[in-house]
């Protein structure tokens, strides 16, 4: 307990790489080689008279929850019931471990365990907090993060009163780490709570916005990022009309941070802050408008930021770069030019991601108010659409596409400075292009059908806004995107069927073919959505366009030797059909068909 608390022992030791190793195991054998043997060896360890197999024996549960997931919740609630009896544990590291575990399975077996345990967990967890060790206090309230993850708002409803009561004592400590997970927990349980914090609301603000004003020195960087992390989200939770009066003086002491002195790059309070800003937008809509100078330019920054990728000989010592911060290495080898280390800032990866996220979260919320930085940020965030190194930046550069149209159609409308005809026309073609050419290109299936209804969301526009539809020849090229996406996503599901036909097919096996299935199926019905909002947009005209790409496909796809989510995905596009191309009789030809 008296040790400093911002010393953390790096060395690696054997305690550390058996928990690796069990969780590797877990993962790679399945729960139902492993789960035999090691339970026989928890079952005799967790009533030693030796703490460190106590310890131990409640580690391995934690760290064998995700490859043992199927075969552990078929026994959860005993499981839980008899974890939760060492919250009182004599040995304060054993009653650490038993909270860490209870997290831990709260984040693999959620919402299971939320749903049918909640009487059980909560109620340990806010009597944990009044451990006479600060630590284990300090996980308590963690642990209440981990259950917030997975949990209904009715489930957490009847408990607010205690666990938001004895948060609000862990807050009023000196003790900053306990502080810092206690901030952190209000904020996870407003965020589940909604509107129903609110009773709870005048009791928190006041004291959270102390923590701003006054946790002075580097030591509280952290604190003072989390308590902008749940004033936000408490905003969030209450509303507008709460949380307004006190918008305002929270916006003025997220200014005053970044303007008062330099932060420091790897300073936890920028990413809090943006996130906060972002969060405090959502809730206050337009009327964040005046805040936009402060917060867009450095998200242009960190949108920009190279991730300074390098790609050296494996034994060129100029070229290790790994002992950096905040640098990351593999070697990979390349045919033809043997084994290279590729190297890559990942902190200014996940900084560019965040940027783009906060810039799209922006325009999706103030809409036309926003539309003094579509140009800007459209120039940023067109080309990170190909963006290579990680899905994350491509996706929310993806999603922003219809948001700023859309904030640029709506400007035109209500006749803002600046808004133009000609600039709807013209933002819609410089983003088309790029759109077309990732979609062809992506390679990853779940960014894929995110980009697919960014994309669907795009084409709508031009019902709304005749200076957003597409000319001939690019309704033709989108056509043809899809097609192609189309047949790629059969073949994906034919190549699938073959794997499942195999005798040698286990259980697991299965499990991964069933995931891919159902992603694959998200794939499919984003495809056919973007065809349905061509039709939604053009109508009739579209038909010839669809006669000459799309019938093949959709033909194939509705034979009654197709797989059900095929022949669904078909009979919804030509509910499309009959929907937006009956009025003129366009329809007609193909109902018999069907």
């Amino acid at each position: 307990e008296d040790e400093d608390e911002d010393e953390e022992d790096t060395e690696v030791t054997n305690y550390d790489v058996g928990e690796e190793a069990l969780d590797r195991l877990a993962i790679a054998l399945g729960g139902k080689a492993m789960m035999p043997v090691l339970f026989g060896i928890i079952q005799e360890w967790f009533p030693s008279d030796d703490w460190k197999k106590r310890h131990a024996a409640l580690m391995a549960i934690s760290q064998s929850g995700e490859g043992c997931e199927a075969q552990m919740a078929k026994q959860l609630e005993p499981i839980v019931t008899t974890i939760v009896t060492r919250f009182g544990d004599a040995h304060p590291r054993v009653r650490w471990a038993a909270i860490n575990t209870i997290g831990q399975m709260s984040t693999d077996f959620g919402p299971q365990l939320q749903a049918k345990l909640h009487s059980c967990v909560l109620p340990a967890l806010v009597s944990a907090m009044d451990d006479g060790c600060k630590r284990v206090k300090a996980h308590a309230a963690a642990a209440v993060i981990n259950f917030c993850e997975h949990c209904e708002r009715k489930t957490l409803r009847p408990y607010l009163q205690g666990l938001l009561g004895k948060l609000m004592q862990l807050l009023s400590t000196n003790q900053r780490r306990v502080q810092e997970q206690a901030v952190t927990a209000v904020a996870s349980v407003a965020d589940v709570a909604e509107q129903d914090f609110v009773p709870f609301y005048d009791a928190f603000i006041p004291g959270l916005k102390e923590l701003l004003r006054n946790s002075g020195g580097k030591e509280y960087r952290m604190l003072r990022g989390k308590a902008m992390e749940c004033i936000s989200l408490i905003g969030v939770a209450v509303g507008k009309d709460k949380f307004g009066p006190d918008a305002k003086d929270v916006m003025e002491l997220l200014i005053k941070t970044q303007q008062g002195a330099e932060l420091d790059t790897d300073d936890p309070q920028v990413s809090f802050m943006l996130q906060a800003c972002a969060r405090i937008c959502k809730c206050l809509g337009e009327h964040f408008q005046p805040y936009l100078p402060f917060v867009i330019p450095p998200l242009l920054a960190s949108a920009q930021l190279d991730p300074e990728l390098h790609v050296t000989d494996v034994d060129d010592e100029d070229g290790d770069q790994e002992d950096e911060e905040g640098m990351e290495s593999v070697t990979v080898n390349i045919r033809g030019q043997g084994n290279k280390r590729i190297t890559i800032r990942t902190s200014a990866l996940e900084e560019k991601a965040t940027a783009c996220s906060m810039l799209h979260s922006y325009v999706a919320d103030l809409k036309e108010a926003f539309f003094p930085y579509v140009q800007e940020v459209a120039t940023i965030l067109v080309p990170l659409i190909k963006f290579q190194y990680m899905d994350e930046v491509r996706t929310a550069a993806m999603m922003a596409m219809p948001e700023l149209l859309d904030s640029c159609i709506l400007a035109l409308a209500k006749g803002a400075s600046g808004a133009s005809a000609a600039l709807v026309s013209q933002l819609l073609c410089f983003m088309l292009e790029p759109i077309l050419e990732q979609l062809k290109a992506e390679p990853d299936v779940e960014t894929l059908a995110c980009q697919l209804e960014a994309f669907g969301e795009l084409l709508a526009h031009g019902g709304s806004c005749e200076h957003a539809k597409l000319s001939a020849d690019q309704i033709q090229k989108s056509t043809e995107v899809l097609q192609m996406l189309m047949r790629e996503s059969n073949e994906r599901r034919d190549e699938r069927e073959g794997r499942r036909g195999d005798e040698d097919v286990d259980d697991e096996e299965e499990e991964q073919l069933e995931g891919e299935a159902e992603r694959e199926e998200i794939v499919m019905q984003s495809l056919v959505e973007a065809a349905g909002k061509l039709f939604e947009v053009y109508q009739s005209g579209y038909l010839p366009y669809f006669d000459s790409l799309l019938m093949p496909t959709v033909s194939e796809m509705l034979q009654p030797t197709a797989i059900a989510s095929s022949r669904a995905a078909a009979l919804c596009l030509f509910d499309d059909v009959i929907e937006h191309c009956s009025a003129d009789g366009g329809s007609s030809r193909y109902i018999a068909g069907i």
